[in-house]
């Protein structure tokens, strides 16, 4: 059995470790990359709401559920793609599938 709170201390030591592999990389990032950013934004905004909820600020949690939700999207596009993207889009720093 996977215990949540060492999945997610595994996922932010990967997160740590892939900024710091691409911290001087002047190139487009890989796209595992991209993935683990695009996911860190996802976890970030979810922790957001879950702690402005437990203060009882719900319409501030709201305001975090567009960009959650489209996180969410494109975390989704990205798994339908599979583990070859197909463009790299550099204005927008998303990978077109």
């Amino acid at each position: 059995m996977v215990d949540a709170g060492q999945t997610m201390s595994q996922v932010e030591a990967l997160v740590a470790e892939t900024r710091r592999a691409h911290a001087t990389d002047t190139e487009s990032p890989t796209y595992d990359y991209a993935v683990i950013l695009s996911f860190n934004r996802a976890w970030g905004l979810f922790q957001s709401m879950k702690t402005l909820l437990a203060y009882k600020f719900a319409e501030e949690a709201a305001a975090l559920g567009r960009p959650l939700m489209e996180e969410s999207l494109r975390l989704m596009e990205l798994a339908a793609a599979g583990p070859e993207p197909t463009i790299f889009n550099p204005q927008s720093r998303r990978w077109a599938v």
